[in-house]
């Protein structure tokens, strides 16, 4: 990361926090910039890939269109992290945040469109570029205590780490899916 510009501190991967409501979620990443935090969701698909920001679910195709699968829209999963992470402090509540979709190199973008407002789309191979264009467009932040947000993203991210707390986090997706095996 120091390549781009970016200190490797501020860098925090597999993040879990629990939202007011006790809802978990899981950030893939998030770096802390100068102009505040850029919440990255990463989608490592192959095929093509279609969808619009205002829609619920996108749509991958593999197989030459043999294929097609659903998955909810990243830049409305990222709305949710978002949200979450506003709810963590007062601080994080006010401190301006930006959402970076990031997809492999391995799918084509076909027809997406309609990106939200501070919201960004990159493929892994222009990942940094896409962060230093974040940067550069945007007006410093005004942290009130880095050390208050970097502890709570230090925890959030040792939380991603605790096997019982990923567990947990699994279970709960499963079960408000419906798709939780319970046997008696």
């Amino acid at each position: 990361m120091m390549k781009a510009g970016l200190r490797p501190t501020a860098v925090y991967h597999d993040l879990l926090i629990k939202d007011a409501d006790g809802k978990s979620h899981q950030i893939d990443i998030i770096v802390a910039t100068d102009v505040g935090l850029v919440v990255i969701e990463v989608k490592d698909y192959i095929g093509w890939i279609f969808g619009k920001g205002n829609q619920d679910t996108w749509t991958q195709v593999t197989s030459y269109g043999r294929n097609k699968y659903r998955f909810y829209n990243p830049f409305k999963q990222n709305q949710g992290h978002i949200k979450a992470l506003r709810s963590l402090s007062e601080q994080f509540e006010t401190l301006p945040m930006y959402s970076l979709v990031v997809f492999s190199d391995d799918c084509e973008l076909k027809d997406v469109r309609i990106i939200p407002k501070d919201s960004y789309l990159a493929k892994e191979s222009s990942f940094y570029k896409a962060i230093l264009g974040i940067i550069e467009e945007n007006p410093v932040a005004q942290y009130s205590d880095r050390w208050d947000i970097a502890n709570k993203l230090k925890e959030a991210s040792d939380n991603g780490a605790n096997l019982y707390s990923q567990g947990e986090h699994v279970y709960k997706i499963h079960d408000m899916l419906g798709t939780n095996r319970r046997y008696e």
